[in-house]
């Protein structure tokens, strides 16, 4: 975590959310150590993390869906996560990341996951907890760590990792920063100001982290299954 808490560019870049980010970074890093052979990216969007799993696969291919808020000239296969069009055990890995909130059918996306992985593989995930409408409309669930496990059972999946990203310190900075950055933003010396007090707001809640151990407040999770 301390790597990309000093990473300048994630504070340049994303200044009312980089302690987010930083948390995905240091969870998918962890992560990638399951992923292996063939990796389908779903709700790929511009494959943010291609470069952090391209080491340890052979190839990552990226579906969306064709409705997509995202840019498009990274999306390999345009298709909806509930059907699939890849064969039984077409692939080693599945990865997605911040997208099945948006996905009005859940289970039918952890059935087709599973359909799709061979036996051996691994589905890596990351889900928010807590977090504001995004991509509204289509914005439908927030997941507990209860929730995912559910989902992988039903689906015949084992889930052999679920764990919060912070607790209730980081996931306050974070929530705060969003509210000072999205409301009080007024021209160029402002929004430089706003996005300065947003990243010390945020180092504030990381260093207060430290303190807490009781993680029922976490913005995020990260979910590792394996298919037996």
């Amino acid at each position: 975590m301390d790597r990309n808490f000093k990473n300048k560019d994630l504070l340049r870049r994303h200044p009312k959310n980089w302690l987010h980010k930083a948390y995905l970074l240091d969870r998918l890093n962890f992560a990638k150590k399951f992923a292996q052979g063939r990796l389908l990216d779903v709700g790929c969007a511009e494959k943010p993390y291609e470069e952090l799993f391209s080491s340890k696969v052979t190839e990552y291919i990226g579906v969306d869906h064709p409705a997509t808020f995202h840019p498009r000239s990274k999306i390999d296969i345009f298709a909806a996560a509930a059907a699939l069009p890849f064969r039984d055990g077409a692939f080693d890995t599945v990865l997605a990341t911040q997208v099945i909130e948006h996905l009005a059918q859940p289970a039918l996306v952890f059935k087709e996951i599973q359909r799709v992985l061979k036996p051996g593989g691994y589905l890596i995930i990351t889900a928010p907890h807590i977090w504001a409408l995004h991509e509204e409309p289509s914005d439908y669930y927030r997941y507990t760590k209860y929730g995912l496990e559910y989902l992988c059972q039903k689906a015949g999946l084992k889930p052999d990792i679920i764990e919060p990203m912070g607790g209730f310190w980081a996931t306050f900075s974070i929530r705060l920063s969003y509210y000072v950055y999205d409301y009080l933003r007024r021209g160029k010396i402002i929004n430089k100001l706003v996005g300065q007090l947003c990243r010390l707001l945020q180092l504030v809640g990381y260093e207060l982290e430290k303190l807490d151990h009781v993680y029922s407040d976490t913005h995020n999770y990260l979910l590792v299954a394996g298919k037996e």
